[in-house]
């Protein structure tokens, strides 16, 4: 196949080239910012551009039979861009899904996340569920909305928390998920490009609770966990007074509030423990 994958250069991204590359298809990579020859594999073709700005997307799609797109702004509890994910998400989507309409592909893949009813309110959510109402809506191609309850590489933001030496815990801890590696939404990225279910929900092969997942961080650098307790009504307080200076920030706190508190399971998928992805991303840093 002949396959765009937008957002290339994200973890997901990254992974469904190299599925793709392994066998055999054309695949062009949408990024943000033009990367050196080769940094995505030998063959790869780049296009560098602002999804967000339509006119930018222009003839993207030209050539290819389906789309892969794993856009979005990051999941970093950082003081960096500012743009809402409302801004971000669902317009630069929006976008490449009217591209891929005019090129007529014949498939869109796109990654959004596992919802629960508790969290759905949340303008994290909003805009991807913004993005899949109008994938829906889209009468000349057929997609697929891959759904994962969580990614080990967002996970691995509490390995540098754990490094300074304490990490956050919102609310009691106790709420249960099982996480998934990339690598595992990758190849599900990639076997819907042949067909399937308009919905696909993703999860990892272990069940944890988020005091767990944050424990795990800690023990992979060998230290005594250290947890700050946080209420989630104050994480909703900060983020709201955070929201008029930084907008991303104040409705991922939001979310992280919501999730935190709410059991989010879905059918597993892979073999690698979060214990086991933490101890590799430790090591590759030694």
């Amino acid at each position: 196949m002949r396959v765009l994958v937008a957002g290339a250069s994200g973890a997901i991204g990254r992974e469904v080239v190299a599925l793709l590359r392994a066998r055999g298809d054309t695949v062009r990579a949408l990024v943000h910012r033009r990367r050196p020859a080769g940094a995505l594999g030998e063959g790869v073709e780049l296009r560098a551009a602002d999804a967000t700005r339509p006119e930018a997307l222009r003839g993207v799609c030209e050539g290819v039979d389906a789309v892969v797109s794993c856009l979005g702004a990051p999941v970093a509890m950082s003081l960096g861009a500012r743009a809402s994910y409302l801004a971000v998400d669902a317009p630069a989507n929006a976008a490449l899904l009217d591209e891929a309409l005019r090129a007529n592909a014949s498939r869109f893949i796109y990654v959004s996340l596992h919802v629960e009813p508790a969290y759905a309110h949340t303008a994290y959510v909003r805009a991807h569920e913004l993005v899949v109402d109008r994938l829906r809506r889209a009468d000349t191609l057929t997609g697929t909305v891959i759904r994962p309850t969580g990614l080990y590489s967002a996970m691995a933001d509490f390995l540098g928390l754990a490094r300074r030496g304490f990490a956050p815990l919102v609310g009691d801890g106790q709420a249960r998920t099982n996480p998934v590696h990339e690598r595992d939404v990758a190849a599900a990225c990639v076997e819907a490009l042949g067909g399937g279910p308009g919905d696909v929900e993703l999860g990892g092969p272990e069940v944890l609770t988020r005091r767990q997942i944050v424990e795990l961080a800690f023990a992979a650098l060998g230290k005594r966990p250290r947890l700050v307790r946080l209420s989630p009504w104050l994480m909703r307080t900060m983020g709201t007074l955070l929201w008029p200076l930084q907008p991303r920030l104040g409705e991922l706190m939001h979310f992280f509030a919501a999730v935190a508190a709410t059991s989010a399971l879905a059918p597993a998928h892979g073999s690698m423990r979060l214990s086991e992805y933490f101890a590799e991303r430790v090591a590759a840093r030694s």
